[in-house]
């Protein structure tokens, strides 16, 4: 049980650098601060990649660890 919890919160912090590499890479390539326009560009993408990660996060730890049945 108690190996259960560590390697879901090492899953996490895994996730959460790629996660935090993915948005300097995305702030390279739109580059917010030129204009408004790429600012709400870059917030959708941020809005969309945070949706896809919980998702992800959320699916990968439901299939790992099932619930027990009973």
């Amino acid at each position: 049980m108690h190996f259960k919890k560590v390697l879901i919160i090492v899953f996490l912090f895994a996730s959460l650098a790629l996660l935090y590499f993915g948005d300097r890479w995305l702030k390279r390539v739109v580059k917010p601060k030129l204009s408004f326009g790429r600012f709400l560009l870059y917030m959708a993408a941020c809005l969309a990649l945070v949706f896809a990660y919980t998702f992800f996060v959320v699916f990968l730890i439901s299939k790992l660890f099932p619930l027990p049945k009973g």
